[in-house]
């Protein structure tokens, strides 16, 4: 097969489900990488120039809410003329406004890594993936794991924040991998500028939090996740897909540690 297999029937729709890969689909993806394929994927460049260009113009918007709420309780004080209602408001608004923008700045680092990457941004062989530039073979991963929010239902004020932190260059799909307790800092010493910020590193240990969603074209993104789940899961190593944050919080804590994960753990086969 010479070109990799872009069928991905296991979804209802675009978000991934936490099921085995479809077998037929598996095959697929086998012959393409016993064949010495590598399925390679550039980096969305338009896409998160649009993205950054957004993410600033809500920090810019936060920086200046926050300067104003400032200096109206600093006009107040000098003058006297605040009262204590007036104070706790602004005192509201102020840590409301730093922690959207910690929580956007956040957003702004991988956005950062993407237009940082090499043109390939990322790829994934019979032995393991490569990301902007970073060579992770199977032998040097614990596991991984799929966070894919995209079709999540949310409501009142979560439900606005979604939508705000989207529109920022928030993504809704990310793939996260452990590496072998011990080595996350010799790869992350291989990663060009802001994408060592994407790295999370805990007592020599650790992994990259690798965006997804507006950083390959969006068609792309289910075949890419398939094709690493079938390509881990024949080295032995455990990808999990999931949005449960019962699944979610255990994995990572597992693979960020150097540990194999077990929480809502499925066959790829």
């Amino acid at each position: 097969m010479d070109r990799a297999p872009m069928t991905d029937d296991q979804n209802e729709g675009p978000q991934l489900v936490p099921r085995p890969v479809d077998a037929a689909v598996a095959a697929e993806w086998r012959t393409f990488f016993s064949g010495g394929g590598v399925f390679s994927l550039p980096a969305a460049t338009e896409v998160n120039r649009r993205k950054r260009a957004r993410n600033t113009v809500f920090l810019t918007v936060l920086l200046l809410l926050a300067v104003a709420a400032v200096a109206v309780a600093g006009v107040l004080l000098a003058t006297g003329s605040g009262r204590a209602l007036t104070y706790a408001l602004l005192a509201v608004l102020l840590i409301v406004t730093v922690v959207a923008t910690a929580r956007i700045a956040g957003i702004r680092r991988a956005l950062n890594a993407v237009r940082d990457s090499p043109q390939e941004y990322i790829a994934v062989s019979r032995d393991g993936m490569r990301f902007a530039g970073i060579e992770f073979p199977w032998t040097a991963i614990v596991g991984g794991l799929i966070i894919d929010e995209r079709g999540a239902q949310y409501s009142g004020l979560k439900r606005l924040t979604a939508k705000i932190m989207l529109s920022a260059g928030h993504p809704q799909v990310e793939m996260l991998l452990g590496v072998r307790e011990g080595t996350v800092r010799d790869h992350r010493a291989h990663a060009p500028g802001a994408v060592g910020r994407v790295f999370f590193v805990s007592m020599g240990s650790g992994g990259p939090r690798i965006p997804l969603q507006h950083a390959i074209d969006d068609d792309s993104i289910n075949a890419l996740a398939t094709a690493a789940r079938v390509s881990a899961a024949d080295a032995d190593v455990p990808i999990i897909v999931s949005r449960d944050p019962a699944v979610i919080h255990p994995t990572i804590m597992a693979i960020w540690r150097g540990k194999r994960p077990t929480a809502g753990k499925e066959s790829n086969e």
